[in-house]
């Protein structure tokens, strides 16, 4: 009994190995169990059951046969641990079991001969379906990379003629639809390209902003040593074709002074604007700028001296604070300035020139510390000294201390002469010979302290003379004949 079983089991495994490809499916274990042995009893089937028995507790598995007859076909279950696998072959010529259905699906009836021939030709034409479309598809994507090659190739008519190919395969289809219509967009904008001129601020506005800017501040570098009154207008145009090369045109213009076209000519013959694209193709364009320029001229005077600055001609009205401010460093003196008022385009950039320079505290007011002493210190000082000062008192308190002194030496002197008492007339005589060396004193003091005065003056006045001459040097000043004794007269050369 036992050899007969052992030779059973040896008998459904060789057969085993003739088995065609097995699928496979999960299922648990008693599900399977009772879903085999349901089967197996509606065609005939005999299910066996036979245990590995060497197999460790890990690794046991059990093994089911569900077997036809002569027809040699079978079945195999095996459930490693819980997880059942059923393995189905072709069990006859006419019927075929596809699979378990996952967990615990039901398993499917057999089909007839003609419906088996029928979803077999479902499935051929269903892969030749699918094969086809691949080709298809293939073409297709063929198709938009050759179009998507020439395009970048800027190329778009070649372009156009494979999106259209792409197209007849697939005629929905987004894609192709969007890039024919940008290579038909190309074609149509190079068409248009031919004959137009774009304007400059409307493909590239921030590049014409730029340009507008520089050239205001070019126009400014070249109108700020203008001092001529005038009001200017003119419109410019730079015309930038697809090579890049510039030319510019300027209209409009209400001046005839040849000096300042030339000026504004030669700023804008200064700019470069590089070449312009659409759609990654150069074009012709143009940049248009508007200009009106104002220049006023306004002349009014200062008088410096070390103490104060007074406007002694203004005839712009203008405000002390902001006058005084155009005054250059330098030395006491009349200040001419001149006030150019300069605007482009309602932009304000004035600018001030010294035109005349009169300088005073020179030394020829030495000549009135001649009359009074340290008059002449007030005017070489620029106000610093009072008219009146410290050295008018000292010489005048001088000279006046000798006359007295002298007076007195006289009146004792008479005295010594006509006195006869011996005590008294020594008396006088020493009163008289002291007061006579006091004013011998006092005297060529006073006189001293007021040449030293009237030298002080001239000294101070060449001083002042001096840093006039450089400063006259400095601005490029010609010195002119002064128009009084006390100061220098200078103008700008022109």
């Amino acid at each position: 009994m036992r050899f007969f079983t052992l030779s059973y089991m040896a008998l459904w495994v060789f057969s085993l190995s003739f088995l065609p490809k097995l699928s496979f499916a999960q299922v648990t274990y008693s599900s399977a169990l009772n879903l085999a042995e349901t089967r197996a009893s509606m065609i005939g089937y005999k299910v066996v059951n036979y245990k590995i028995s060497n197999l460790n507790g890990t690794n046991k598995k059990l093994y089911w046969f569900m077997c036809v007859g002569a027809s040699g076909g079978a079945c195999l279950m095996s459930i490693p641990e819980t997880a059942l696998k059923v393995a189905y072959s072709k069990c006859v010529s006419y019927y075929e079991v596809t699979s378990l259905a996952e967990a615990y699906g039901e398993i499917p009836d057999y089909e007839s001969e003609e419906a088996y021939t029928e979803r077999q030709n479902r499935e051929r034409i269903k892969r030749e379906k699918e094969l086809k479309e691949r080709e298809i598809l293939k073409q297709f994507n063929d198709y938009i990379i050759e179009g998507d090659r020439h395009y970048q190739q800027k190329q778009p008519h070649k372009s156009k003629e494979f999106y259209l190919l792409a197209l007849q395969l697939r005629p929905n289809n987004e894609n192709a639809l969007l890039k024919l219509k940008m290579a038909e967009e190309v074609i149509l904008f190079l068409k248009e390209r031919l004959t137009t001129i774009y304007n400059l601020n409307a493909i590239n506005k921030s590049l014409n902003t730029y340009i507008h800017s520089e050239l205001l501040t070019k126009l400014k570098k070249k109108i700020e040593p203008l001092d001529t009154t005038a009001t200017i207008h003119f419109s410019v145009s730079f015309f930038i074709d697809t090579l890049g090369n510039i030319k510019h045109e300027i209209t409009n213009l209400n001046l005839e002074n040849n000096r300042i076209i030339e000026m504004i000519n030669s700023v804008f013959s200064e700019i470069n604007i590089p070449k312009q694209y659409i759609k990654e193709y150069p074009v012709n364009c143009t940049s248009n700028h508007n200009f009106k320029i104002e220049l006023n001229e306004y002349k009014y005077t200062i008088t410096k001296t070390n103490v104060n600055k007074i406007i002694t001609f203004n005839p712009m009205n203008l405000a002390s604070d902001i006058a005084v401010k155009f005054i250059p460093e330098g030395p006491i003196g009349q200040y001419t300035i001149a006030l150019h008022q300069k605007h482009i385009n309602g932009e304000e950039f004035s600018t001030t020139k010294l035109t005349k320079f009169r300088g005073t505290g020179g030394p020829a007011n030495a000549i009135l510390s001649i009359f009074i002493p340290g008059l002449g210190d007030k005017w070489v000082t620029g106000g610093l000294s009072p008219a009146i000062n410290k050295k008018a008192t000292i010489t005048y308190s001088l000279l006046f201390a000798g006359a007295v002194s002298k007076i007195y030496s006289n009146n004792q002197y008479r005295k010594y002469l006509n006195e006869y008492d011996p005590i008294l007339y020594e008396e006088y005589y020493r009163n008289a010979n002291i007061s006579n060396k006091v004013y011998n004193i006092l005297l060529p003091a006073g006189v001293l302290y007021w040449i030293y005065d009237i030298y002080w003056v001239y000294k101070k006045g060449m001083e002042n003379k001096q840093g006039q001459k450089q400063f006259i040097e400095s601005k490029g000043l010609h010195l002119s004949a002064a128009k009084n004794n006390l100061g220098l007269n200078l103008t700008y050369k022109f």
